[in-house]
């Protein structure tokens, strides 16, 4: 027998449909013997053109009365269950009922993300928002991935301040992302440890090597020596020639005069300008600052 209510098939004698919850109690009501008994019809759908129908159940076929095929009677009724069991339309936004649904796409997105396969989180964040647009965090998953595949391609660009202010972003945006945490320190380390400018001497025994990092000088004057100079404790920063001058303190307040030889006046210049712009907070892009 089937519920006349959702027409989903039930076992004979059963009191509520186990679909819809329908009572089918009324079926077995003591009837008077003289009546007839009411036909009881369940929504179907024709196998042929998909009109929706009511059918009678206790019959093997009928005949559609849309576009006129005869068709089995109970392929119709399961034909209208599949319909009805696979989406639904609410407010123009399709939401399946037994298969996916936004929520399983956004869990799926966000164990891509773990793996950090973006553009596959990317896929299935679309497939949430292709059910649900109003997804909040569909959206934001989106655009999160797709800002981290952007840091990712400037990094391996050597564009690491670039890159660092989009992992920031995202980590502003969510404070949990391990990944975007990661890449921050790695990006300020490279930054830290990497020169702006750089100079090389030749001698006659040994080359002189000058580095001019984020936030300090540093100058490998054999193998065996090396002085770094922070620029906050660096003053009257100028050139002679090809000599590099500035006053420097110590912690003790004590100051000294260091005289650093360049290759050229021009490198030398170079060195004045981009401390001096360093102790203001200008600093150039990394990759930029090569050409010096």
């Amino acid at each position: 027998m089937y519920c006349f209510k959702c027409g989903t098939k039930v076992p004979d004698g059963a009191r509520f449909c186990h679909a819809c919850g329908n009572d089918l109690s009324i079926l077995y009501q003591e009837k008077d013997e003289t009546s007839a008994p009411a036909t009881r019809f369940v929504p179907a759908k024709c196998t042929n053109c998909g009109g929706k129908l009511d059918v009678d159940p206790e019959k093997e076929t009928a005949s559609c009365p849309f576009c006129g095929t005869t068709f089995i009677v109970d392929k119709a009724i399961k034909n209208y269950q599949v319909s009805v069991n696979t989406e639904m339309n609410i407010d123009s936004a399709t939401v399946n009922i037994h298969g996916a649904t936004a929520a399983n796409y956004v869990l799926r997105a966000k164990a891509f993300e773990e793996d950090l396969e973006y553009p596959r989180a990317i896929e299935y964040y679309e497939k949430a928002l292709d059910i649900d647009y109003n997804n909040e965090e569909a959206q934001l998953g989106t655009v999160k991935a797709q800002a981290m595949i952007r840091a990712q391609e400037l990094m391996d660009w050597g564009e690491y301040e670039l890159a660092l202010d989009i992992y920031k972003t995202v980590l502003e945006a969510d404070p949990e992302c391990l990944h975007a945490k990661d890449q921050i320190s790695l990006a300020e380390r490279i930054l830290a440890s990497s020169p702006y400018i750089e100079d090389t001497v030749k001698g006659i025994f040994s080359d002189s090597h000058i580095l001019a990092l984020r936030d300090r000088l540093v100058w490998q004057k054999s193998e065996s020596k090396h002085l770094e100079y922070m620029y906050t404790r660096m003053k009257d920063i100028d050139k002679t020639f090809s000599t590099l001058e500035f006053v420097v303190t110590d912690q003790n307040g004590k100051e000294e005069t260091i005289n650093i030889t360049c290759s050229s006046g021009k490198k030398a210049k170079a060195f004045v300008k981009f401390i001096q712009n360093a102790q203001n907070g200008i600093l150039p892009k990394l990759k930029e600052s090569r050409n010096f």
